[in-house]
């Protein structure tokens, strides 16, 4: 009878490690949402009027580039944050059909405002390579299409490491009218080793603001003591007149919150007057203030607010 017993103890713990150890295993698959996220200093209460700033920023104003700064890295975090976010609400939920190294999860509805059906699917290719696609089908068709996928290889600490991701809007908006976003993004991560970096590339993409397309590479840079790097290079008509320009932007930041951008803008209707390059250069304190601008046309200077020797860097970088 005492044999009995132990051996049903035995065999009770042994199914339960076995399920832990398996659904431990493969969300390991899944990077972290907040790995890969943007972090850029923000201090709450101080940007309510973000767009009156833009039209008004002198010395001692929140500085106009580290606006536009955090508004990209908003726009990066957004793009993936969300559906990263869904694929792993999904592979924490009960259930999951295993076939040897891949499991299945889905059909999965939300429901409420969101008029899609997912299926999420995590393969482990390798001993600690994972590769991963979430579908979807709108209410008019049960056809699947992937709109999110990627692999991820486990670094030594828990869901970081290194891998690759894709978002296809044109996908998602297929099957659902009310999205705006189209185009794709490909994102290529290391959260395992310092500095942690996040490289995004944006192909015809359009964004919520219905201007476009856009093609553009994101480089996101960050030490463990939160200072960072943040850059943004793109191909667009910026001004809107048919013309498209090539505009960089390369924004750093110390732990505390200061920081520099510099930028240049060059092509498009801004060859066609004349002008070979505009170059600016805007540094802000730790309350994002503004305590030196400067803004050349032809390497000329042209308008120039506050002190350089403010500047928590120095030098000019650009992407």
């Amino acid at each position: 009878m005492k044999k009995i017993i132990l051996l049903c103890v035995v065999t009770a713990f042994f199914l339960l490690y076995c399920g832990l150890e398996d659904e431990f295993d493969f969300l390991e698959g899944l990077p972290d949402k907040e790995s890969v996220k943007i972090i850029f200093p923000k201090k709450g209460g101080a940007l309510m009027q973000e767009e009156d700033v833009l039209l008004r920023t002198s010395v001692g104003d929140i500085a106009e580039y580290y606006i536009l700064t955090r508004k990209f890295t908003e726009v990066v975090n957004g793009s993936i944050y969300f559906l990263l976010s869904l694929a792993e609400d999904i592979a924490k939920s009960p259930g999951g059909k295993r076939d040897g190294d891949t499991k299945v999860w889905g059909p999965h509805t939300p429901g409420g405002l969101d008029p899609l059906t997912y299926r999420f699917t995590l393969t482990r290719v390798a001993k600690g390579k994972f590769s991963y696609k979430l579908e979807a089908h709108g209410k008019n068709s049960e056809d699947y299409k992937v709109i999110f996928s990627g692999e991820h290889t486990k670094g030594t600490k828990y869901r970081r490491g290194t891998g690759t991701l894709m978002v296809d809007f044109s996908a998602v908006k297929s099957m659902d009218p009310s999205r705006v976003e189209e185009g794709k993004i490909k994102a290529v991560y290391n959260t395992e080793t310092l500095p942690y970096t996040l490289d995004v590339t944006f192909t015809d993409f359009i964004g919520q603001d219905g201007k476009g397309p856009v093609d553009s590479l994101y480089k996101y840079k960050r030490e463990e003591d939160g200072a960072g790097e943040f850059s943004y290079d793109a191909v667009a008509d910026i001004d809107g007149k048919g013309m498209d320009e090539n505009l960089k932007l390369l924004s750093r930041w110390k732990a505390e919150g200061s920081g520099r951008c510099d930028g240049r803008a060059t092509g498009g209707d801004i060859l066609s007057q004349g002008v070979k390059e505009i170059d600016l250069s805007e540094c802000w304190d730790t309350d994002y203030k503004r305590v030196y601008y400067e803004s050349f046309i032809n390497s000329q200077s042209y308008e120039k607010q506050g002190d350089s020797s403010k500047c928590v860097y120095g030098d000019v970088k650009l992407p």
